[in-house]
C-alpha cells in the first residue's frame, strides 16, 4: 500500500499565497523494487486562508465536442457550505448555462464530482463520502459519445450517461482555474500534479498517472495532453524563474497565482 499523507506539521508559513509548500510534504510513489519515489516535491496551498479567495487562473482552453480527461492529487481541510462545489480543476462558463466541464466537491455531502453541464442541465459522476485530511487521487473522465466516469485513487467509483450530448459544443470564454470553481467558490486544501487531456483516459492509464509526476509520463500518455502541473514549484506567469505563477510542462497555460 503506498504511503500517502502530509507531515503533521505541514503549514503555509512563508510562502505566497496561494503558493507552493514543500514543508515535510510526503506524497509517496508506490514501492518500486524496494524503493520509495516522491511523486511530488509539493503543492499549491489554496485557501489556507478562507477569506483569501486563492486559486490560480490557468487560461483559455477549447473543449468543443471533444472527450476530455481531468486528474490530480487533492488534499481537503474541509468540506461544507462554503466552499460546496468549488473545483480541483474547472473549465465551465460563468453564465447562467454554466456550459463546461469541472472535477469538483460536493462539498455539503463530502464527496468528489465529475461534472458536465452542456448549457440545458447537468450530468454529474459522484464518490461515496471521503475523508479530510487525507490524500486521494482524483480524475474525471468525459467520454462524450458514452459516459463520465469518476476514479478516485485508480478505481472506477461511478458513471452517468452523457452519450446524449454528444453533438454539444461546450466552448465558452472563461478561463479554466485550478483550485475553483466557474464562480467565487474555491477549494480548502492541497492540490498537486494537475492533469488536463483532449481524450477519454483509459482505467488503465489513469492508475499509470495516479503514480507519476510529468517527467515519468510515457509518449502514450503525453498523447493528446494539452497542459500538466506539477505544483511543486513556483515560477513567473510565463513558466520561468520567478514568483506569482507555475508552470506548465505540456503547454502553454501556465498559471497565474490569484489573488
Amino acid at each position: 500500500m503506498p504511503n500517502l499523507g502530509i507531515g503533521s506539521s505541514l503549514t503555509s508559513v512563508g510562502v505566497i499565497t496561494p503558493g507552493i509548500v514543500t514543508d515535510n510534504l510526503v506524497l509517496k510513489h508506490k514501492y518500486d523494487a524496494g524503493a520509495v519515489v516522491p511523486v511530488s516535491d509539493g503543492a499549491a496551498d489554496i485557501n489556507a486562508d478562507a477569506a483569501a479567495n486563492e486559486y490560480i487562473d490557468v487560461g483559455t482552453i477549447a473543449i468543443s465536442t471533444g472527450n476530455v480527461s481531468m486528474c490530480a492529487w487533492v488534499y481537503v481541510t474541509e468540506f461544507g457550505a462554503t466552499p460546496n462545489n468549488a473545483s480541483y480543476i474547472s473549465n465551465r462558463d460563468s453564465d447562467e448555462t454554466n456550459l463546461g466541464v469541472a472535477l469538483r466537491n460536493d462539498g455539503a455531502n463530502s464527496k468528489f464530482e465529475a461534472v458536465l453541464d452542456y448549457g440545458g442541465g447537468v450530468f454529474q459522476a459522484t464518490s461515496d463520502t471521503v475523508n479530510t485530511n487525507q490524500w486521494y487521487h482524483i480524475c474525471a473522465v468525459f467520454d462524450r459519445s458514452d459516459k463520465a466516469y469518476l476514479y478516485v485513487d485508480g478505481v472506477e467509483v461511478d458513471t452517468d450517461d452523457i452519450s446524449g450530448q454528444s453533438s454539444v459544443n461546450l466552448n465558452h470564454d472563461e478561463n479554466a482555474y485550478i483550485g475553483k470553481n466557474q464562480g467565487s467558490v474555491e477549494t480548502r486544501g492541497y492540490i498537486c500534479n494537475v492533469g488536463y487531456w483532449n481524450a477519454a483516459l483509459t482505467q488503465a492509464q489513469v492508475k499509470s498517472i495516479m503514480w507519476k509526476n510529468y517527467a515519468g509520463l510515457t509518449s502514450s500518455e503525453t498523447t493528446n495532453l494539452v497542459s500538466w502541473w506539477n505544483l511543486d514549484t513556483e515560477t513567473n506567469t510565463s513558466g520561468e524563474a520567478g514568483t506569482g505563477g507555475v508552470k506548465d510542462s505540456e503547454g502553454t497555460n501556465h498559471g497565474e497565482l490569484k489573488p
